[in-house]
């Protein structure tokens, strides 16, 4: 479960960086999130991350996915 987390950060981050969502000054040495394009990208991955975790759950209780 660790390794399935990482690789979704791993993905959000790239998305983020690559969407142009967040841009870093170079002179004043910070980073800038526009934060309701990247609310909507982590709503998505909340949703994917508990499909996932409900599917795991139920077949832990016997049920099939």
């Amino acid at each position: 479960m660790g390794l399935f987390i990482r690789m979704v950060l791993y993905l959000a981050s790239g998305m983020i960086a690559g969407a142009g969502f967040a841009s870093f000054d170079d002179t004043a040495g910070t980073l800038t999130v526009n934060i309701d394009d990247v609310a909507a990208i982590l709503g998505g991955i909340v949703t994917f991350a508990g499909t996932f975790i409900f599917g795991r759950f139920a077949k832990a209780r016997g049920g099939q996915t």
